[in-house]
């Protein structure tokens, strides 16, 4: 019995350490940078469904992140939904925010997006039905941009 009893003893410490030293990985990871995951967290957790899926996109200098949720909602139309915002590292606040029925947001340089809206139908091979603005995230002002300007 006494074998048992120092097995089951062995056996308990190393799962004790094992869980220790998974709780302090996870602090680390959450002290790296703790405002702007706060700033973060709180805001998607207060604007956001929990079951969306957010991507995080940095801008060309990494000043910058687009956090973009893109909800498609039908298989006939494959532009969805897009409700995003852009956070600023440096200051640690939300910059822009918006949402737009039928469209794609990408970066276009490093404090600009680029939105490209669809109307009516879409048919990939054609481009005719889609409108593109360059949004300027400091002053929140759209301006239309004409094909041949496009990078």
């Amino acid at each position: 019995m006494s074998h048992r009893f120092y097995f089951l003893i062995n056996y308990l410490v190393v799962i004790l350490v094992i869980i220790l030293i998974s709780c302090s990985n996870q602090k680390i990871l959450q002290q790296t940078n703790p405002q702007q995951s706060l700033t973060v967290s709180n805001y998607i957790s207060e604007h956001y469904n929990q079951n969306d899926s957010i991507e995080a996109i940095p801008n060309e200098d990494s000043t910058l992140i687009l956090y973009l949720s893109s909800k498609t909602e039908e298989r006939v139309n494959p532009i969805g939904n897009v409700n995003f915002f852009v956070y600023d590292i440096s200051n640690d606040s939300i910059m822009y925010k918006n949402n737009f029925s039928t469209s794609k947001v990408i970066w276009y340089s490093k404090d600009e997006l680029l939105l490209t809206k669809y109307f009516g139908i879409i048919q990939p091979d054609k481009m005719d039905n889609s409108e593109d603005y360059i949004i300027h995230i400091k002053s929140g002002k759209k301006t239309i941009l004409k094909r041949t300007n496009l990078k």
